[in-house]
């Protein structure tokens, strides 16, 4: 996982989604149907480029 996390493009990626992540849940905190989604697919999202990460 460390030889992974040192790339640091794959870092700033994550890194960038998680700020979004936090700004579209400050936006849509009242819309919950669309939060519901959108955690929904940022794990499926995250999920696979850990999969991704360990894979190699």
């Amino acid at each position: 996982f460390y030889t992974w996390a040192k790339n640091s493009k794959t870092t700033y990626i994550i890194a960038t989604l998680l700020i979004l992540l936090g700004i579209s849940i400050v936006i849509n905190i009242n819309n919950d149907e669309n939060f519901f989604w959108q955690v929904i697919v940022f794990i499926l999202f995250l999920g696979s480029l850990l999969y991704k990460g360990f894979e190699k």
